[in-house]
């Protein structure tokens, strides 16, 4: 009777294990493609961060071209004045 019964727990041991192995080769497999899953997602955070630089870049541009179009043109006015003034100081 005992002998029966320590063999029905061997048995039982002996599937647990084996559904431990079985558990532990299914994460083990599957693990290579989670990495893979998050090396994807890095990647597009990584464009994703490059576009925006780039747009945070062409705005910098856009705004100093915007300022020196706005500096050449006080420039003109400037030289506009002084010519009227000229025209007027020769007249």
């Amino acid at each position: 009777m005992l002998i029966s019964v320590g063999v029905m727990l061997m048995s039982v041991v002996l599937i647990l294990m084996s559904v431990m192995v079985k558990l532990i080769s299914v994460i083990v497999m599957l693990m290579p493609v989670v990495l893979m899953l998050m090396y994807v997602v890095l990647l597009l955070m990584s464009v994703v961060l490059m576009l925006t630089s780039l747009v945070a870049l062409l705005m910098f541009g856009v705004g100093m071209l915007m300022s020196v179009v706005m500096m050449l043109k006080s420039v003109m006015m400037m030289l506009m004045y002084v010519v009227g003034m000229l025209m007027s100081v020769f007249e």
